[in-house]
């Protein structure tokens, strides 16, 4: 009688822990089905007034090479098919998605990343802890491509807000200007591959 009960408090036991991994995996999943389609989730992240207007081909721009520190202007064809992140040395908003970016595997992206990090030109206004924590971010991240963009960059590409991601086609052509964070750039990745696929 005892082996009984003792049997049936096991599989009451071992019913509730099944229910409760049950009820942990369907909050996962709701958590990551927002009930919005993903063009409709973008739509909502688009700023209309930064960057280069969406369907606009990306004009050459000038940017400071980290390595020589020297100007150098990039070829708007040298970014086709690739997302642009804008962001800024001292802004945490662009350290976030820098350190998001450094945990997430950008192999799942299947696109170019092209970083660019503005530098005031009275670069003494950002603490030394900054900007070396952007750019040792930055050299974890080794499948991008990183400049530092200047004033020059800032009015050549019509922005001056950070972070921002700029979507660009295989053509070279803005496919908008989004706020920037790692799930917007998840998305974006999503979106724009099942465009082009479908």
């Amino acid at each position: 009688m005892q082996i009984e009960l003792i049997f049936n408090l096991i599989i009451m036991l071992l019913l509730v822990i099944i229910l409760y991994f049950m009820w942990k995996i369907t909050n996962l999943l709701q958590k990551s089905e927002t009930g919005l389609s993903l063009k409709k989730k973008i739509e909502l992240q688009e700023v209309a007034d930064q960057g280069i207007k969406k369907g606009d081909i990306l004009p050459e721009f000038t940017i400071i090479n980290p390595v020589n520190h020297k100007k150098t202007v990039i070829a708007s064809n040298t970014l086709q098919d690739s997302f642009l992140l804008l962001t800024a040395v001292g802004c945490s908003e662009c350290q976030e998605l820098l350190e998001d970016l450094s945990i997430y595997d950008l192999r799942n992206i299947n696109k170019n990343i092209v970083v660019l990090s503005f530098m005031p030109p009275e670069a003494n206004v950002i603490p030394d802890k900054d900007r070396k924590r952007h750019f040792s971010t930055i050299e974890e991240l080794s499948e991008i491509t990183h400049y530092i963009s200047s004033v020059d960059t800032l009015e050549q590409l019509k922005f001056n807000q950070f972070p921002l991601i700029m979507a660009i086609d295989y053509e070279g052509r803005s496919l908008g200007t989004y706020h920037g964070n790692i799930d917007v750039l998840r998305d974006l990745a999503t979106w724009t591959f099942s465009t082009e696929r479908g």
